[in-house]
């Protein structure tokens, strides 16, 4: 029997459909499509004649196209229509509303494209090129998915625009960040600021953000958010916002409630997005998944099943303030070791990697010889150095502030005051790094434990001048102290408090020392002892051994 007598019609000559064995041709796709089409069509036409005309209540979870003309409220679309999808590396398909492309499609979000989200470490790890803009779109996708969530369980507790303004803090947390993200804070604090927080630049760049692109009254229309909702957004990224400043308030109590944009009984939406308490949060989630794709070390933790089982429940920490947080199933404990497992590898492994750090203080030692000679234009045609661009809080001045911006800044530069730190970048270039020579655990020297980088250096030069290294005393002694390095390594499980609160299945609660989850095992603190000048690692190496073996045999104290 022929392949038409089982049901291949012509048309016209041409067939609707291919003959087994054969390429498909255009007209296969023709009439999958139609058959889509009339799909598609019949499932509106039966959901239209099924549900009563006068709803208005939009479902969260609903298709973007399935959205479209349904109204809310007194002729408002809903919050969560007309979204954008796209294709996230890490998580598939994220849905974007139009609130929150209203933040995304501005120059000072779009900036997040050109700051690298793990700093150095594309110089170990060359795929670890990705940016914070990635992270953060994917951010606000957990934490919309994490508020969902709740809100699921507990409809009455919160409603569409706090799962929007939760998912806005997401995408926004890290606006602030300078060239080679945590990195540029380090330098600022070297610097000489040591309050600086990047944070309190992404509130002044959230700030900034609104104001220089007009988008109150587009955020009033696309997703009803007014003052209250904005401060909202803010105090999740940042924690309490001082009425006078505008910008974070670090000395806030948080034993009465600090917060403005929403009051006590929404408690746990603070939670979601950058846990103030605890440190568990949807940020190191994305993190986790993002920066482990492009580094390749390998990950545990299933933040899926913990979303899955998670309550919201009444909880008295014992100071007789009952709140409503965010509740761990006790099953989950060894997930939540798997998350503080998860961060103490990837910064062990990956962010400070032996190459890395030596990297990072070498760009650092760059950025502080060029500093006071680059020039960053501001607002209203102000002039600024590469430290005071950050903490004059100009963002005319800070969105210039790129990873490549910086480079090329210094690179192109005739000034010859930039000489050191244009010859630094070229050693970074041509992988001449620092010559790490030695490295000592504070384990095994617990006199080290909590010890600065500057303190560690100047008991290493100390112990040489007064000791030598043996043999070669006098060689050693001529050692000059500049061309000493002391680089510090601490891993930590990134939980700010150790308290986690569980429930079991009868829904008690209880607290558990995060401790008893054997996370202190994960810490980690050593000091790499490096030299800049690669001819003198030999006698770095001798010195450096001499004053360990000093330290083992008076069992952690120097002389």
């Amino acid at each position: 029997m022929s392949w038409e007598d089982q049901g291949g019609p012509r048309n016209g000559g041409r067939a609707l459909w291919s003959p087994p064995g054969k390429k498909a041709r255009p007209a296969d796709f023709d009439l999958i499509l139609k058959c889509f089409k009339f799909t598609d069509l019949f499932n509106r036409q039966s959901s239209l004649s099924s549900s009563p005309s006068s709803e208005t209540t939009s479902n969260p979870g609903m298709h973007p196209e399935d959205m479209d003309g349904q109204v809310s409220g007194a002729g408002r679309r809903p919050i969560f229509s007309n979204e954008k999808v796209i294709n996230d590396c890490i998580h598939g398909s994220i849905q974007l509303p139009p609130a929150i492309l209203a933040i995304v499609d501005t120059p000072q979000f779009q900036r997040l494209r050109y700051i690298k989200q793990t700093g150095t470490c594309h110089l170990v790890f060359p795929n670890a090129t990705h940016n914070r803009f990635q992270h953060s779109i994917g951010v606000g996708h957990l934490a919309r998915k994490f508020a969902e969530e709740l809100r699921r369980r507990h409809q009455d507790w919160m409603d569409e625009k706090d799962i929007l303004c939760v998912m806005m803090a997401g995408v926004c947390h890290d606006l602030g960040h300078g060239p080679f993200s945590h990195l540029w804070e380090q330098f600022v604090k070297e610097a000489g600021q040591k309050e600086f927080h990047h944070e309190d630049l992404s509130i002044a760049m959230f700030n900034h953000l609104i104001e220089e692109n007009n988008l109150r009254p587009k955020l009033k229309e696309l997703g009803d958010l007014n003052e209250d909702d904005l401060l909202f957004v803010k105090e999740q990224i940042a924690g309490p916002i001082c009425k006078e400043t505008g910008l974070p308030d670090h000395r806030a109590s948080h034993e009465s409630w600090p917060y403005r944009g929403r009051d006590e009984s929404k408690s746990f939406l603070y939670e979601i997005v950058a846990n103030k308490e605890t440190g568990i949060d949807v940020d190191k989630w994305d993190y986790f998944l993002r920066d482990d794709h492009y580094l390749k070390i390998g990950h545990l933790f299933d933040h899926q099943r913990f979303i899955s089982y998670s309550k919201v429940l009444e909880v008295d920490p014992g100071n007789g303030t009952s709140r409503r947080r965010i509740c761990l199933r006790n099953k989950e404990e060894t997930n939540l070791l798997e998350m503080c497992s998860d961060r103490a590898r990837l910064h062990s492994l990956g962010y400070q990697h032996r190459v890395s750090k030596v990297a990072d203080r070498m760009l650092k030692d760059a950025w502080l010889s060029a500093k006071d000679h680059i020039q960053v234009k501001g607002k209203d045609g102000q002039v600024h150095n590469l430290v005071t661009a950050s903490t004059a809080m100009d963002m005319v001045a800070h969105c210039r502030l790129t990873d490549e911006y910086v480079y090329f800044k210094i690179m192109e530069d005739a000034n010859p005051k930039l000489k050191d730190a244009q010859a630094m970048l070229n050693r970074i270039e041509r992988r001449d790094f620092y010559l790490d020579v030695f490295e000592l655990n504070t384990k095994d020297f617990p006199v080290l434990h909590n010890k600065t980088e500057k303190e560690v250096k100047q008991m290493l030069f100390e112990y040489t001048t007064k000791f030598g290294s043996g043999d070669d005393a006098g060689e050693t002694k001529s050692l000059d102290l500049d061309q000493i390095v002391v680089l510090k390594k601490v891993v930590s499980t990134g939980t700010k408090t150790k308290k986690a609160f569980f429930y079991r299945k009868d829904t008690t609660i209880f607290t558990k020392d995060i401790n008893t989850l054997r996370v202190n095992a994960l810490e980690q603190e050593s000091f790499f002892i490096c030299c800049k000048d690669r001819s003198l690692g030999d006698i770095t190496k001798k010195f450096a051994m001499a004053w360990s073996t000093s330290l083992r045999q008076k069992n952690g104290h120097i002389p």
